[in-house]
Protein backbone atom coordinates (compact mmCIF):
# COMPACT_ATOMS: atom_id res chain seq x y z
CA UNK A 1 0.00 0.00 0.00
CA UNK A 2 1.33 3.44 -0.89
CA UNK A 3 1.80 6.37 1.44
CA UNK A 4 -1.50 7.81 0.18
CA UNK A 5 -3.28 4.88 1.78
CA UNK A 6 -1.48 5.17 5.12
CA UNK A 7 -4.62 6.48 6.79
CA UNK A 8 -6.49 3.37 7.84
CA UNK A 9 -9.12 2.41 10.37
CA UNK A 10 -7.37 2.00 13.75
CA UNK A 11 -9.61 -0.97 14.55
CA UNK A 12 -9.50 -3.17 11.45
CA UNK A 13 -6.91 -1.62 9.11
CA UNK A 14 -9.27 -0.94 6.19
CA UNK A 15 -8.48 2.11 4.01
CA UNK A 16 -9.94 5.37 5.25
CA UNK A 17 -12.03 7.23 2.67
CA UNK A 18 -11.77 9.82 1.16
CA UNK A 19 -8.19 9.02 0.21
CA UNK A 20 -5.50 11.69 0.35
CA UNK A 21 -5.29 12.87 -3.23
CA UNK A 22 -1.99 14.71 -2.78
CA UNK A 23 -1.24 17.50 -5.22
CA UNK A 24 -4.32 18.59 -7.19
CA UNK A 25 -2.32 18.23 -10.41
CA UNK A 26 -1.42 14.62 -9.65
CA UNK A 27 -2.81 11.82 -11.74
CA UNK A 28 -5.51 9.53 -10.41
CA UNK A 29 -5.02 8.66 -6.77
CA UNK A 30 -2.42 5.99 -6.06
CA UNK A 31 -4.75 4.12 -3.71
CA UNK A 32 -6.91 3.01 -6.61
CA UNK A 33 -3.87 1.53 -8.33
CA UNK A 34 -2.75 -0.18 -5.14
CA UNK A 35 -6.13 -1.76 -4.43
CA UNK A 36 -6.87 -2.89 -7.97
CA UNK A 37 -10.28 -3.96 -9.30
CA UNK A 38 -12.62 -5.35 -6.67
CA UNK A 39 -15.17 -4.49 -3.99
CA UNK A 40 -13.17 -3.34 -0.98
CA UNK A 41 -14.31 -2.61 2.60
CA UNK A 42 -13.46 0.96 3.56
CA UNK A 43 -13.76 3.16 6.62
CA UNK A 44 -16.10 6.16 6.34
CA UNK A 45 -16.05 8.56 9.28
CA UNK A 46 -19.72 9.50 8.89
CA UNK A 47 -21.10 6.09 7.98
CA UNK A 48 -23.03 4.12 10.60
CA UNK A 49 -23.24 1.10 8.30
CA UNK A 50 -20.90 -1.08 6.20
CA UNK A 51 -19.09 0.79 3.44
CA UNK A 52 -17.36 -0.44 0.30
CA UNK A 53 -15.31 1.00 -2.55
CA UNK A 54 -16.31 -0.35 -5.97
CA UNK A 55 -13.07 -0.28 -7.95
CA UNK A 56 -12.71 -1.35 -11.57
CA UNK A 57 -14.39 -0.63 -14.89
CA UNK A 58 -16.64 -3.70 -15.16
CA UNK A 59 -17.82 -3.55 -11.54
CA UNK A 60 -18.60 0.15 -11.71
CA UNK A 61 -20.51 -0.32 -14.96
CA UNK A 62 -22.53 -3.06 -13.26
CA UNK A 63 -23.48 -0.77 -10.37
CA UNK A 64 -24.48 2.03 -12.75
CA UNK A 65 -26.62 -0.42 -14.71
CA UNK A 66 -28.29 -2.02 -11.67
CA UNK A 67 -29.93 1.25 -10.63
CA UNK A 68 -32.81 -0.50 -8.84
CA UNK A 69 -30.39 -2.48 -6.66
CA UNK A 70 -27.98 0.36 -5.89
CA UNK A 71 -29.91 3.52 -5.07
CA UNK A 72 -28.98 7.18 -4.81
CA UNK A 73 -29.09 8.33 -1.16
CA UNK A 74 -32.30 10.19 -0.36
CA UNK A 75 -30.50 13.03 1.41
CA UNK A 76 -26.82 13.21 0.38
CA UNK A 77 -26.58 16.72 1.88
CA UNK A 78 -28.72 16.66 5.03
CA UNK A 79 -30.71 19.85 5.48
CA UNK A 80 -29.80 21.18 2.05
CA UNK A 81 -31.49 19.42 -0.85
CA UNK A 82 -33.10 16.00 -0.41
CA UNK A 83 -33.36 14.25 -3.77
CA UNK A 84 -36.31 12.02 -2.92
CA UNK A 85 -38.92 12.49 -5.65
CA UNK A 86 -36.40 13.87 -8.16
CA UNK A 87 -35.02 12.21 -11.28
CA UNK A 88 -31.75 11.44 -9.48
CA UNK A 89 -33.46 9.17 -6.97
CA UNK A 90 -35.99 7.59 -9.34
CA UNK A 91 -35.64 4.21 -11.00
CA UNK A 92 -37.50 2.23 -13.63
CA UNK A 93 -40.63 3.68 -15.24
CA UNK A 94 -40.76 6.80 -13.06
CA UNK A 95 -37.19 7.70 -13.96
CA UNK A 96 -37.90 7.20 -17.67
CA UNK A 97 -41.11 9.26 -17.43
CA UNK A 98 -39.38 12.27 -15.87
CA UNK A 99 -36.23 12.07 -18.00
CA UNK A 100 -37.91 11.52 -21.38
CA UNK A 101 -38.74 15.19 -22.24
CA UNK A 102 -35.06 16.17 -21.89
CA UNK A 103 -33.78 13.22 -23.93
CA UNK A 104 -34.11 14.80 -27.38
CA UNK A 105 -32.58 18.23 -26.57
CA UNK A 106 -29.57 16.51 -24.97
CA UNK A 107 -29.38 13.65 -27.48
CA UNK A 108 -26.32 13.27 -29.66
CA UNK A 109 -28.08 14.18 -32.91
CA UNK A 110 -29.67 17.33 -31.49
CA UNK A 111 -26.42 18.45 -29.86
CA UNK A 112 -24.59 17.97 -33.17
CA UNK A 113 -27.24 20.14 -34.80
CA UNK A 114 -26.39 22.84 -32.25
CA UNK A 115 -22.62 22.52 -32.74
CA UNK A 116 -22.43 25.53 -35.07
CA UNK A 117 -24.30 27.58 -32.50
CA UNK A 118 -21.85 26.52 -29.77
CA UNK A 119 -18.95 27.35 -32.10
CA UNK A 120 -20.37 30.83 -32.56
CA UNK A 121 -20.54 31.39 -28.79
CA UNK A 122 -16.95 30.14 -28.45
CA UNK A 123 -15.59 32.38 -31.20
CA UNK A 124 -17.43 35.42 -29.88
CA UNK A 125 -15.93 35.04 -26.42
CA UNK A 126 -12.40 34.25 -27.60
CA UNK A 127 -12.42 37.20 -30.01
CA UNK A 128 -12.66 39.49 -26.98
CA UNK A 129 -9.20 38.33 -25.89
CA UNK A 130 -7.45 39.38 -29.12
CA UNK A 131 -4.78 41.96 -28.33
CA UNK A 132 -5.01 41.34 -24.57
CA UNK A 133 -1.90 40.55 -22.56
CA UNK A 134 -3.73 37.91 -20.54
CA UNK A 135 -7.17 36.58 -19.61
CA UNK A 136 -8.64 34.35 -16.92
CA UNK A 137 -9.94 31.20 -18.57
CA UNK A 138 -12.26 30.42 -15.62
CA UNK A 139 -14.10 33.69 -14.98
CA UNK A 140 -13.89 35.24 -18.45
CA UNK A 141 -14.51 32.20 -20.60
CA UNK A 142 -15.35 28.78 -19.15
CA UNK A 143 -18.03 29.85 -16.66
CA UNK A 144 -19.93 32.35 -18.85
CA UNK A 145 -19.69 30.15 -21.95
CA UNK A 146 -21.01 27.06 -20.18
CA UNK A 147 -23.90 28.99 -18.67
CA UNK A 148 -24.69 30.64 -22.01
CA UNK A 149 -24.93 27.28 -23.79
CA UNK A 150 -26.82 25.57 -20.98
CA UNK A 151 -29.14 28.54 -20.56
CA UNK A 152 -30.15 28.48 -24.21
CA UNK A 153 -30.86 24.73 -24.22
CA UNK A 154 -32.79 24.83 -20.94
CA UNK A 155 -34.60 28.07 -21.72
CA UNK A 156 -33.06 30.49 -19.22
CA UNK A 157 -32.85 34.12 -20.42
CA UNK A 158 -29.28 35.33 -20.81
CA UNK A 159 -29.87 38.20 -18.38
CA UNK A 160 -30.74 35.65 -15.67
CA UNK A 161 -27.49 33.69 -15.97
CA UNK A 162 -25.59 35.67 -13.27
CA UNK A 163 -28.32 34.63 -10.83
CA UNK A 164 -27.57 30.98 -11.52
CA UNK A 165 -23.84 31.56 -10.94
CA UNK A 166 -24.66 33.03 -7.53
CA UNK A 167 -27.11 30.27 -6.64
CA UNK A 168 -24.67 27.61 -7.80
CA UNK A 169 -21.82 29.01 -5.72
CA UNK A 170 -24.04 29.14 -2.64
CA UNK A 171 -25.49 25.68 -3.24
CA UNK A 172 -22.01 24.17 -3.62
CA UNK A 173 -20.70 25.88 -0.48
CA UNK A 174 -21.14 22.94 1.87
CA UNK A 175 -19.91 24.95 4.87
CA UNK A 176 -23.22 26.86 5.12
CA UNK A 177 -26.11 24.36 4.74
CA UNK A 178 -28.81 26.91 5.55
CA UNK A 179 -27.68 29.32 2.83
CA UNK A 180 -27.21 26.41 0.42
CA UNK A 181 -30.78 25.32 1.04
CA UNK A 182 -32.03 28.88 0.54
CA UNK A 183 -30.14 29.05 -2.76
CA UNK A 184 -31.81 25.84 -3.96
CA UNK A 185 -35.23 27.18 -3.01
CA UNK A 186 -34.61 30.49 -4.80
CA UNK A 187 -33.34 28.73 -7.92
CA UNK A 188 -36.30 26.34 -8.00
CA UNK A 189 -38.77 29.21 -7.56
CA UNK A 190 -37.20 31.05 -10.48
CA UNK A 191 -37.23 27.97 -12.73
CA UNK A 192 -40.85 27.41 -11.72
CA UNK A 193 -41.78 30.90 -12.88
CA UNK A 194 -40.01 30.33 -16.21
CA UNK A 195 -41.90 27.05 -16.61
CA UNK A 196 -45.23 28.81 -16.03
CA UNK A 197 -44.30 31.41 -18.65
CA UNK A 198 -43.78 28.60 -21.16
CA UNK A 199 -47.19 27.15 -20.36
CA UNK A 200 -48.86 30.48 -20.92
CA UNK A 201 -47.02 31.49 -24.08
CA UNK A 202 -45.50 30.28 -27.33
CA UNK A 203 -43.48 27.08 -27.19
CA UNK A 204 -39.74 27.36 -27.84
CA UNK A 205 -36.98 24.95 -28.77
CA UNK A 206 -35.76 24.37 -25.23
CA UNK A 207 -36.12 21.93 -22.35
CA UNK A 208 -38.54 24.00 -20.29
CA UNK A 209 -40.88 24.15 -23.29
CA UNK A 210 -40.64 20.37 -23.65
CA UNK A 211 -41.76 19.94 -20.03
CA UNK A 212 -44.43 22.63 -20.34
CA UNK A 213 -45.90 21.04 -23.47
CA UNK A 214 -47.28 17.65 -24.38
CA UNK A 215 -44.01 15.78 -23.79
CA UNK A 216 -44.16 16.68 -20.11
CA UNK A 217 -47.87 16.07 -19.61
CA UNK A 218 -47.26 13.27 -17.12
CA UNK A 219 -44.49 15.13 -15.24
CA UNK A 220 -45.46 17.25 -12.24
CA UNK A 221 -44.38 20.87 -11.95
CA UNK A 222 -42.16 20.03 -8.98
CA UNK A 223 -40.46 17.24 -10.94
CA UNK A 224 -39.91 19.47 -13.98
CA UNK A 225 -38.49 22.26 -11.83
CA UNK A 226 -36.01 19.88 -10.20
CA UNK A 227 -34.89 18.60 -13.61
CA UNK A 228 -33.99 22.16 -14.58
CA UNK A 229 -32.26 22.81 -11.26
CA UNK A 230 -30.29 19.55 -11.48
CA UNK A 231 -29.11 20.29 -15.01
CA UNK A 232 -27.95 23.82 -14.21
CA UNK A 233 -26.34 23.05 -10.84
CA UNK A 234 -24.78 19.81 -12.06
CA UNK A 235 -23.72 21.06 -15.47
CA UNK A 236 -22.06 24.44 -15.25
CA UNK A 237 -19.50 23.64 -12.54
CA UNK A 238 -18.42 20.30 -13.99
CA UNK A 239 -18.08 21.64 -17.53
CA UNK A 240 -16.23 24.73 -16.34
CA UNK A 241 -13.89 22.47 -14.41
CA UNK A 242 -13.35 20.15 -17.38
CA UNK A 243 -12.44 23.06 -19.66
CA UNK A 244 -10.02 24.49 -17.11
CA UNK A 245 -8.29 21.28 -16.08
CA UNK A 246 -7.94 19.96 -19.64
CA UNK A 247 -6.50 23.20 -21.03
CA UNK A 248 -4.08 23.43 -18.10
CA UNK A 249 -2.88 19.86 -18.65
CA UNK A 250 -2.45 20.33 -22.39
CA UNK A 251 -0.33 23.44 -21.83
CA UNK A 252 1.85 22.10 -19.02
CA UNK A 253 2.35 18.39 -19.78
CA UNK A 254 3.55 16.42 -22.75
CA UNK A 255 4.69 13.04 -24.02
CA UNK A 256 8.39 13.93 -23.76
CA UNK A 257 10.39 16.71 -22.05
CA UNK A 258 10.29 19.96 -23.97
CA UNK A 259 7.14 19.06 -25.90
CA UNK A 260 3.60 19.65 -24.65
CA UNK A 261 0.34 18.06 -25.66
CA UNK A 262 -0.62 21.53 -26.89
CA UNK A 263 2.23 21.29 -29.40
CA UNK A 264 0.83 17.98 -30.63
CA UNK A 265 -2.67 19.41 -31.15
CA UNK A 266 -1.32 22.51 -32.85
CA UNK A 267 0.54 20.30 -35.34
CA UNK A 268 -2.38 17.90 -35.83
CA UNK A 269 -5.79 19.33 -34.84
CA UNK A 270 -7.47 16.10 -35.97
CA UNK A 271 -6.32 14.65 -32.63
CA UNK A 272 -8.59 17.00 -30.68
CA UNK A 273 -11.73 14.82 -30.38
CA UNK A 274 -9.79 11.84 -29.06
CA UNK A 275 -7.63 14.09 -26.88
CA UNK A 276 -10.77 15.37 -25.18
CA UNK A 277 -11.83 11.79 -24.39
CA UNK A 278 -8.38 10.83 -23.08
CA UNK A 279 -8.20 13.90 -20.86
CA UNK A 280 -11.69 13.21 -19.52
CA UNK A 281 -10.36 9.77 -18.59
CA UNK A 282 -7.21 11.01 -16.88
CA UNK A 283 -8.19 14.45 -15.54
CA UNK A 284 -11.42 13.97 -13.56
CA UNK A 285 -13.48 17.14 -13.32
CA UNK A 286 -14.55 16.36 -9.76
CA UNK A 287 -12.32 16.08 -6.72
CA UNK A 288 -14.27 13.08 -5.47
CA UNK A 289 -16.02 9.99 -6.79
CA UNK A 290 -19.46 11.56 -6.97
CA UNK A 291 -22.66 10.53 -5.17
CA UNK A 292 -22.48 7.16 -3.40
CA UNK A 293 -25.06 4.41 -3.73
CA UNK A 294 -27.05 2.52 -1.09
CA UNK A 295 -27.71 -1.22 -1.37
CA UNK A 296 -31.49 -1.65 -1.65
CA UNK A 297 -31.34 -5.19 -0.21
CA UNK A 298 -28.84 -7.91 0.61
CA UNK A 299 -26.86 -8.26 -2.62
CA UNK A 300 -23.72 -9.69 -4.13
CA UNK A 301 -21.25 -7.71 -6.20
CA UNK A 302 -17.96 -9.02 -7.51
CA UNK A 303 -18.26 -12.09 -5.30
CA UNK A 304 -18.64 -9.94 -2.16
CA UNK A 305 -21.77 -10.02 0.02
CA UNK A 306 -23.23 -6.52 0.38
CA UNK A 307 -25.67 -6.14 3.31
CA UNK A 308 -28.81 -4.08 2.77
CA UNK A 309 -28.22 -0.40 3.51
CA UNK A 310 -24.48 -0.53 2.84
CA UNK A 311 -22.80 2.55 1.37
CA UNK A 312 -21.00 2.02 -1.94
CA UNK A 313 -18.43 4.56 -3.11
CA UNK A 314 -18.18 4.42 -6.90
CA UNK A 315 -14.49 4.56 -7.77
CA UNK A 316 -14.55 6.46 -11.05
CA UNK A 317 -10.82 7.02 -10.67
CA UNK A 318 -10.28 3.28 -10.45
CA UNK A 319 -12.46 2.61 -13.49
CA UNK A 320 -10.48 5.12 -15.53
CA UNK A 321 -7.19 3.52 -14.51
CA UNK A 322 -8.22 -0.13 -14.89
CA UNK A 323 -5.29 -1.77 -16.72
CA UNK A 324 -7.60 -4.50 -17.99
CA UNK A 325 -9.42 -1.87 -20.06
CA UNK A 326 -6.78 0.84 -20.55
CA UNK A 327 -3.27 -0.61 -21.07
CA UNK A 328 -0.60 1.52 -19.40
CA UNK A 329 -3.35 3.61 -17.78
CA UNK A 330 -1.05 6.23 -16.23
CA UNK A 331 0.15 7.33 -19.65
CA UNK A 332 -1.81 10.09 -21.37
CA UNK A 333 -2.05 8.89 -24.97
CA UNK A 334 -3.91 11.26 -27.28
CA UNK A 335 -4.27 8.43 -29.82
CA UNK A 336 -5.59 5.81 -27.37
CA UNK A 337 -8.10 3.76 -29.42
CA UNK A 338 -10.63 3.24 -26.61
CA UNK A 339 -10.26 6.53 -24.72
CA UNK A 340 -14.01 7.11 -25.02
CA UNK A 341 -14.69 4.03 -22.86
CA UNK A 342 -14.06 6.07 -19.69
CA UNK A 343 -16.88 6.47 -17.17
CA UNK A 344 -16.52 10.19 -16.47
CA UNK A 345 -20.21 10.66 -17.29
CA UNK A 346 -21.38 7.49 -15.59
CA UNK A 347 -23.33 4.78 -17.42
CA UNK A 348 -26.70 3.07 -17.45
CA UNK A 349 -30.08 4.76 -16.88
CA UNK A 350 -28.57 7.63 -14.88
CA UNK A 351 -25.79 8.51 -17.31
CA UNK A 352 -25.17 12.27 -17.33
CA UNK A 353 -27.81 13.80 -19.63
CA UNK A 354 -25.38 16.53 -20.70
CA UNK A 355 -22.64 14.14 -21.86
CA UNK A 356 -22.77 14.99 -25.56
CA UNK A 357 -23.16 18.71 -24.92
CA UNK A 358 -20.11 18.76 -22.65
CA UNK A 359 -18.05 16.92 -25.27
CA UNK A 360 -19.06 19.38 -28.00
CA UNK A 361 -18.23 22.36 -25.77
CA UNK A 362 -14.81 20.88 -24.99
CA UNK A 363 -14.04 20.00 -28.61
CA UNK A 364 -15.04 23.42 -29.91
CA UNK A 365 -13.15 25.19 -27.12
CA UNK A 366 -9.87 23.34 -27.70
CA UNK A 367 -10.13 23.64 -31.49
CA UNK A 368 -10.78 27.39 -31.34
CA UNK A 369 -8.04 28.05 -28.79
CA UNK A 370 -5.47 26.10 -30.82
CA UNK A 371 -6.44 27.88 -34.05
CA UNK A 372 -6.73 31.39 -32.61
CA UNK A 373 -3.95 31.31 -30.01
CA UNK A 374 -1.41 28.67 -31.11
CA UNK A 375 1.23 30.07 -28.75
CA UNK A 376 -1.10 30.14 -25.74
CA UNK A 377 0.67 29.64 -22.42
CA UNK A 378 0.06 30.09 -18.69
CA UNK A 379 1.27 33.37 -17.20
CA UNK A 380 3.00 31.59 -14.35
CA UNK A 381 0.73 33.07 -11.68
CA UNK A 382 0.45 30.78 -8.62
CA UNK A 383 -2.54 28.46 -8.83
CA UNK A 384 -5.05 28.56 -5.96
CA UNK A 385 -6.98 25.31 -6.08
CA UNK A 386 -10.71 25.22 -5.49
CA UNK A 387 -11.35 23.53 -2.15
CA UNK A 388 -15.12 23.11 -2.25
CA UNK A 389 -17.96 21.81 -4.40
CA UNK A 390 -15.97 18.72 -5.41
CA UNK A 391 -14.40 20.61 -8.32
CA UNK A 392 -10.83 19.72 -9.26
CA UNK A 393 -9.58 22.96 -10.80
CA UNK A 394 -7.82 26.24 -10.06
CA UNK A 395 -9.98 29.16 -8.96
CA UNK A 396 -8.31 31.17 -11.74
CA UNK A 397 -6.20 30.23 -14.75
CA UNK A 398 -4.47 33.23 -16.27
CA UNK A 399 -3.27 32.69 -19.83
CA UNK A 400 -1.23 34.72 -22.32
CA UNK A 401 -2.72 34.61 -25.84
CA UNK A 402 0.67 35.03 -27.52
Amino acid sequence: MTEAASLTCPYNGTPRYPFDGGEPTAYLNEVYFALGPGVWPIWLDLADRPAFLVNGHALLTEVFTRSEDFLQPVDPMPGVVPIQGTMLAMTGKDHLRVRRPSARPFGRAEVERRRARVRGFVDERLAAFEGRERFDLVAEYATPLTLQVLGEIIGVPEEDLPLFVSWGDRFLNFSDPLDARAAVQEMCAHIGSLLEQRRGGASRDDILSAYAGGQGADVTTAEAVMVGANIVSGGWETTTTAITSIVLHLLTHGPVPGRTFWDALREDPSLIPNAVQELLRTRPASGDDGPPRIAARDLELGGVAIPAGSVLILGKYGASSDPGVFPDPRTVDLTRPNARDHLAFGAGPHICPGKWLAIVILEETIAALVARFPSLRPTGDPLAWRKRSGARRPEQLWLQPA
